[in-house]
């Protein structure tokens, strides 16, 4: 409609290309879609890779000696998050140091999970879920990443839930 004002007179041509700069073009909204689509089969993969990891440790978990498997847990864990930190403050790729942070978040996750069983620490279930969070929480904050919000709010929830449905015989039997 910015030519029919125009041929009408109702804005002059400085005006037509101010209002036209304040909207995005077809092009420029095809871009910003393609790249939504791109982070999220990124994201997937990386969850994807992080589940195969969890895979093959699993399977191959008592063939390992008790501080090899601490050193393969903890190992993987620093490496991961140097890896993410080179990725985004070296290579300047901040994007793709999303996944690698959350790549580090599942395996924090999984190794506080495998540090408990190797030391057989076996106390309330949910905690595991709790200091988890707790764990992903600064990272999201200091490194203002969705995906690690996204990954906190839902570690939380299901802590939430877990500690829920594990207490309804007691406080919560009312409802």
């Amino acid at each position: 409609e910015i030519d029919l004002w125009r041929r009408e007179g109702l804005v002059s041509e400085d005006q037509a290309n101010a209002i036209l700069d304040r909207y995005e073009t077809s092009r420029q909204s095809s871009a910003r879609q393609q790249s939504i689509a791109i982070y999220v089969l990124v994201g997937v993969a990386a969850l994807f890779v992080g589940l195969a990891v969890f895979m093959l440790i699993g399977y191959n978990w008592d063939a390992f000696p008790n501080p090899i498997k601490l050193v393969l847990l903890v190992g993987s864990v620093v490496g991961v998050y140097a890896f993410g930190f080179v990725v985004r403050y070296v290579w300047k790729a901040k994007i793709f140091s999303e996944f690698a942070f959350f790549l580090g978040c599942l395996f924090y996750g999984g190794a506080m999970g495998l540090i408990a069983q190797i030391f057989h620490l076996h106390t309330h279930p949910p905690d595991g879920l709790w200091w988890w969070a707790v764990g992903v929480i600064p990272l999201a904050l200091f490194l203002d990443t969705l995906l690690l919000h996204l990954l906190a709010v839902t570690l939380l929830a299901v802590w939430v839930g877990a500690e829920l449905i594990g207490s309804s015989h007691h406080e919560f039997g009312m409802f």
